[in-house]
Parts: structure tokens; sequence; C-alpha cells
């Protein structure tokens, strides 16, 4: 799974950014081909993309404009691993099972709610929004895509 965040305006209480939104995808590795395609899909060609010291990062990101900083078994971004520390006991909680076949369907729930809630005003409009936009689907046909 690769997770991608962007980081808000706003600062937390420790002085440090907080995560505005963030985004997931299921990859099939961890290969710099894979990583690579899944960043095309999260994330804007003109972002700053700050990563770990990982190798695979340099090849996935080309041309990007990268910023590679040491983990420090990840003391150096405390923000995304309780991000994902939140992630696996929402899955684990809620779920307590997730199938391979669905997990980019979880992760796009997950990452709506976790999305959303810096907009709980509008909530109501966008929800219908997205209910006008999308044709309905019988039951069998949702857990059979």
């Amino acid at each position: 799974m690769e997770i991608a965040v962007e980081l808000g305006p706003e600062v937390s209480k420790l002085g440090r950014a907080r995560i505005f939104r963030a985004k997931a995808k299921h990859i099939a590795d961890y290969s710099a081909e894979e990583i690579s395609k899944a960043m095309d899909k999260m994330i804007d060609r003109n972002a700053v993309v700050v990563t770990d010291e990982w190798r695979s990062y340099r090849k996935a990101l080309g041309t990007r404009i990268h910023l590679p900083i040491p983990s420090g078994k990840g003391d150096a971004m405390p923000e995304i691993h309780r991000l994902i520390f939140n992630l696996k006991n929402w899955l684990r909680g809620t779920h307590h099972k997730v199938s391979d076949f669905h997990l980019e369907q979880y992760l796009n729930e997950f990452f709506c709610r976790f999305n959303f809630r810096n907009c709980l005003e509008s909530l109501p409009f966008k929800i219908l929004n997205q209910m006008i936009r999308h044709h309905w689907k019988p039951y069998q046909q949702v857990i059979a895509a």
C-alpha cells in the first residue's frame, strides 16, 4: 500500500504541520514501477514529494521534486505513522478482516472519511452530490466488482 498526504497550513500543538488530505493506493509490490504508477495517480506532477531515504523512491519519482529525509525509525514523519496506525486500527476494529479483493474500496472509504473531517458543514451537500452523480447498483454488482 502506498499512502500520500498533503500537509495543510495549520500547525499542531507540537509545532508540526497537520495532514490536510490523504490518499492511498493498493500496489502489487514495492518495485519502483509500481510506486511510480501509484504516485502518478495520487500526486500532482509539480508537487514537492517528501519521503524517507528508501532507494526505490528516487527511481520511482524520476524528475519530480524530491526531498528525501532520514526516517529515524519513524521519528521524522510521526503524522503519517499515526495515520497508518489509525487506518490499521479502523480495519481491525470495524471490519476485523479485509480481503485483497475489496481492499481498495476499504481504503477509499477510510480516506474519504478522513478527508471530509475538515469540512463537516458541507458534508451533507457533498454526500448528496455523490449520490446524484453515481448510478445505483444492486448489492450483488457491488460485491462482484
